[in-house]
C-alpha cells in the first residue's frame, strides 16, 4: 500500500471511530459491530444467506453488500478481511467456506472496493451450535468482515 493509503499509529483510532459511525449510518443500528483499538468486526450472519451447499450469493445478497461497499470505498485506508467459518468437517466444507468468502469479496469488488484491500480468511468453528447444525449447512452463521487499519509506522 502506498503512504497515501495508510495510516500512522496516531491516526488509526480516530479513523476507525469515524468509519464505525459511517457503518452505523449505512447498515443501521441493528447490525452487530464489534470494536477493538485496531479493528471493526461486522457480523453479516443475518444479512447474507447462501442456499444450502451453494457457494454463490444471489443478486439480492450482493445488493445487501452495496451500501457497505460504498462506505468501504470512502475509507480506503482499511484492509478488509472476509472471514467465513467452517462448520462442517472435511475438505468439502472448507472449500465451500473459501468459495463463499470469495463470493462476498467479489461482490465488494464489483461494487468498487479495490481487490488488493480484500483478504479471505477461513476459520474452523468449534461452537456447539455448529456441531448441531453440521448436517444443515450453517456456514453463513460465521460470515464476518474485519476492517483493520492499514498502518504506516515509519
Amino acid at each position: 500500500m502506498s503512504e497515501r493509503d495508510s495510516l500512522s499509529a496516531s491516526e488509526a483510532g480516530y479513523y476507525l471511530d469515524v468509519l464505525q459511525g459511517r457503518l452505523v449510518q449505512v447498515l443501521g443500528a441493528d447490525t452487530k459491530l464489534s470494536r477493538t483499538a485496531d479493528r471493526i468486526g461486522i457480523d453479516l450472519a443475518h444479512r447474507l444467506k447462501f442456499d444450502t451447499r451453494s457457494p454463490w450469493l444471489d443478486a439480492a445478497g450482493c445488493r445487501v453488500l452495496e451500501p457497505l461497499a460504498r462506505a468501504l470505498v470512502e475509507f480506503r485506508k482499511t484492509v478488509i478481511a472476509v472471514k467465513v467459518g467452517v462448520d462442517g468437517a472435511g475438505r468439502e466444507a472448507e472449500t465451500l467456506a473459501e468459495r463463499r468468502a470469495g463470493a462476498v469479496a467479489e461482490c465488494l469488488a464489483s461494487a468498487g472496493v479495490i481487490s488488493k484491500r480484500i483478504v479471505i480468511v477461513v476459520t474452523r468453528s468449534a461452537s456447539a451450535a455448529s456441531a448441531a447444525n453440521a448436517a444443515a449447512d450453517a456456514l453463513e452463521l460465521d460470515a464476518e468482515l474485519i476492517l483493520r487499519d492499514a498502518k504506516n509506522d515509519r
